[in-house]
């Protein structure tokens, strides 16, 4: 769409968050630019969406020139598209020098570039796919941290929230995603020991499993909806005193 900047480089606990704002005193009245790096997903256009109709600029990341295209065609100024795949460190430095130049810099930084696997047992899972859901998971948002942060840290408070998968299932089969997941919070525990006292780093985890929106949910588009906007409204509700937790979206009870 006209005006869409484009940049082509190649054990958690559910609980009510607090009513302030995550990087500010008031989600309310507080507008922020939140980088989402990954709105390729359905649910992550959903959410970024949703967040653009509560008046917050995106600045959302995909990892084809296939989805971004299409993107494109709805999303206007000041939002912004950007082709980066995550799992690799060379695009997120590109694309972070590129949003440096030219603005404006997040004070709410998303990581939700999560791959899953179908239920397997961890004997099971195939060498490629258990390295490419801890590349993305787990290396991926590394490798955000890498270059993001920096850029964030001049311009205080700020926000990292960085998503796992799912809260694993009872009866296991999700090997790759649970050890990612695990890996994510140990990742974030250690961010919450090196940012400054006005950055609020949280781990979130996208619902038990079998509540996230899967991308072919045969809802459609109305369960999307109804699962961003309480994914969104609570995301904005998260504040300094949720700093360091483990989250999880609340379950819609949309199925």
């Amino acid at each position: 769409a006209s005006g869409v900047t484009n940049y082509d480089s190649g054990t958690t606990a559910t609980r009510p968050a607090a009513s302030t704002g995550g990087p500010t005193t008031s989600a309310a009245a507080t507008k922020h630019t939140v980088l989402i790096t990954d709105v390729g997903s359905d649910w992550g256009r959903a959410l970024a969406e949703r967040l653009m109709a509560l008046g917050h600029t995106i600045l959302g990341g995909v990892a084809t020139q296939e989805r971004a295209a299409e993107l494109r065609q709805s999303w206007d100024s000041p939002h912004r598209i950007d082709v980066c795949n995550v799992a690799d460190d060379q695009q997120v430095s590109h694309w972070s020098r590129h949003l440096h130049s030219s603005g404006p810099i997040p004070d709410v930084l998303l990581n939700t570039a999560v791959h899953s696997h179908s239920p397997t047992p961890i004997w099971k899972i195939p060498q490629d796919t258990f390295s490419e859901v801890l590349q993305t998971n787990l290396v991926g948002t590394a490798n955000v941290l890498r270059h993001f942060v920096p850029l964030m840290l001049p311009h205080p408070p700020g926000m990292i929230v960085n998503f796992r998968a799912h809260k694993p299932q009872s009866d296991g089969k999700t090997g790759a995603s649970s050890a990612s997941g695990w890996g994510i919070e140990g990742l974030t525990r250690v961010l919450v020991e090196e940012v400054p006292p006005k950055f609020t780093c949280v781990t979130l985890a996208l619902g038990r499993n079998g509540e996230t929106p899967p991308d072919d949910s045969p809802a459609g588009n109305s369960h999307l909806e109804e699962w961003a906007a309480v994914a969104a409204d609570f995301i904005l509700k998260i504040s300094r005193s949720d700093h360091g937790e483990s989250l999880t979206i609340p379950h819609t009870g949309a199925s």
